[in-house]
Parts: C-alpha cells; structure tokens; sequence
C-alpha cells in the first residue's frame, strides 16, 4: 500500500493553487511542479504560518480569490517589524524559486551601464503602475 506524505493533507491542493497564482503575480509564469509541493509541505513543517490572524486570512482569502496583485498588496500590508500573512507567504515562493536555481528571474543579466539604466527606470515605472493598482485594490477590497 502507498503511503502519502505526512504534508500531503487534504488542503494540499489548496495551498498548491495559491502557491500558482503567487508565482504568477511574482515572476508571471507557471510554478514548477516541486514548487508548489514544496510550498504546500512548507506550510505544515514552518510555525510561520500558524501564528495568523483571521483579518490576515481572511485578507489572504479576497487577494487570492478575486486574483488579486498579490506581490504589490503583499508589501503594501507589512509595516515595522511585523510581517503580513500575504507577506511570509510571497517571501515563501520567492524563496523556493531562487532555491531551485534554474528561474530565469535569478539569472537576468544586462550588461553596460545604458541597458541598465532603461532596465532599472522600466522596472520602476511598473513597480509604482503596482503600487499604485495595489492601494486602489486594498481600498475597494477592504483588505487589512
């Protein structure tokens, strides 16, 4: 008789759907399969995701559900030293992508000072187009 993992539970499943739609909102492609297991099986060996709140679970469930700008609500929501439930969980994913070595995210390289620079004002301009969508979704959304 096969025997399943201890960390394969019943919301297994769960958390590997939310672990796809936070590496979309992320890096904007489909999460390796050993992602999505690993982010499951994390949330069953890692106190840090026990410790949460029903307004951070209930705010995790509207971002997720309405497929939501997980990445910029997720840093919008964590202030001082306390670190929104959205948060440990985009820290996670991003945690295992870089992990596996092989995400083209953790290898871009430009070379020479100019395409640096176009790359450096392109990636904030659509980091303050998200911040900006970000604070309009949490307010429309009541997210806490």
């Amino acid at each position: 008789m096969n025997k399943l993992p201890a960390w394969k539970t019943p919301d297994s499943d769960a958390l590997m759907a939310e672990a796809s739609h936070i590496h979309g909102s992320l890096f904007g492609t489909d999460a390796p399969a050993s992602l999505l297991a690993d982010y499951a099986r994390a949330h069953h060996e890692c106190r840090e995701f026990a410790g949460s709140t029903k307004a951070e679970r209930r705010s995790v469930d509207i971002v997720l559900d309405k497929r939501l700008d997980v990445a910029a609500i997720g840093r919008l929501l964590t202030s001082g030293a306390d670190r929104h439930l959205l948060t440990r969980k985009l820290l996670l994913v991003s945690y295992l992508a870089e992990c596996d070595g092989k995400h083209p995210d953790f290898r871009r390289e430009v070379r020479g000072w100019l395409p640096s620079m176009m790359q450096a004002m392109v990636v904030g301009a659509f980091g303050i187009v998200r911040m900006v969508r970000a604070k309009i979704q949490i307010a429309v959304h009541g997210i806490v």
